[in-house]
């Protein structure tokens, strides 16, 4: 299976608890793209970058842990993505944005064709901000006609601005195999955390899966209208940014193993969903042990191995 990550590259400052700065490549797609990467799958980023110092360490990061930069567009007339992100005691981050974008992006940049073979996951601001709509459109109705896997998550923090947005989320949902977010997320959209509830609200098929990650509490899962509960680990975090990024790509990770395509998730079963959310929480909770956004390769590494004995 190839994968194709499609949203925001940014620059993340990040300030922990202590006072101490890091900086690191980030952006929720990128986090996925650079798990998978480690985790030795084939990906390329769809992105968006400044010719800009920034630009080149987004780059570089890229280049240097495998993820695929056909599709990484280099921008000279505007600047990279900046995210500051300052740390509390309980490792979570509350962020500040600095963005300068062309009113659109991609254009003339030639996409890359899916089959049923493919994986499109994307997310975040890009999913829903005017200067993204025209190539995520694209790509969504390409990958949609294919019969790719598409892997959304909303990742969502305040209320969506006008109706427009509203819209776009709702046809990202609709549109997707697989949707994950947080408790947060689905509260702050649909002022419930009830699966039943979102996915009627949202229009959702049956053989749509949705999983609503809680923090500390159990992962929800939520496919063919029965609802499973997942435990997770207790876990002190050093840092929660990218868990929610390491969960869907750990999700990812299994999807070819567990044999997951758009054409046969009606055969899902509790057991394989197990498996999924359960190397999802694995991946999260390595990346919470520290300040940086993706999974250790020592993780990757032994997940490559139990990867090896289901195949």
């Amino acid at each position: 299976m190839d994968y194709y990550a499609f949203g925001e590259s940014l620059l993340d400052i990040i300030v922990s608890k202590n006072g101490q700065t890091q900086t690191v490549a980030g952006g929720s797609q990128l986090n996925v793209a650079a798990n998978l990467a480690i985790s030795g799958y084939k990906v390329q980023l769809i992105s968006y970058i400044g010719e800009d110092a920034p630009g080149k360490i987004i780059n570089d990061f890229a280049k240097k842990t495998g993820i695929g930069t056909n599709f990484l567009h280099k921008d000279a007339q505007h600047k990279t993505a900046i995210a500051f992100a300052v740390l509390n005691e309980e490792g979570q981050a509350s962020y500040s944005f600095y963005k300068d974008y062309p009113k659109t992006l991609f254009e003339g940049v030639v996409f890359p064709e899916f089959d049923a073979d493919t994986c499109f996951s994307f997310g975040s601001m890009a999913a829903l901000e005017n200067q993204w709509q025209p190539a995520l459109e694209h790509l969504l109705l390409s990958a949609k006609s294919a019969g790719s896997l598409i892997f959304y998550d909303p990742n969502i923090r305040s209320k969506l601005k006008d109706k427009t947005a509203e819209s776009r989320l709702l046809r990202n949902m609709q549109l997707s195999n697989i949707i994950r977010g947080s408790d947060e997320d689905f509260f702050t959209l649909f002022e419930t955390t009830d699966p039943v509830i979102i996915a009627e609200k949202a229009g959702l098929q049956a053989t749509q899966l949705l999983l609503i990650t809680q923090g500390a509490k159990d992962v929800i899962a939520y496919f063919k209208k029965k609802k499973t509960s997942f435990p997770v680990p207790s876990l002190k975090p050093v840092s929660t940014i990218g868990a929610g990024d390491a969960f869907n790509s750990g999700i990812l990770s299994f999807a070819e193993v567990m044999r997951l395509k758009t054409k046969n998730r009606h055969l899902l079963v509790d057991e394989i969903i197990g498996v999924l959310v359960g190397v999802g929480i694995s991946f999260a909770a390595n990346v919470c042990k520290s300040t940086g956004n993706t999974i250790s390769a020592e993780t990757a590494d032994s997940l490559r191995t139990i990867r090896g004995d289901l195949s």
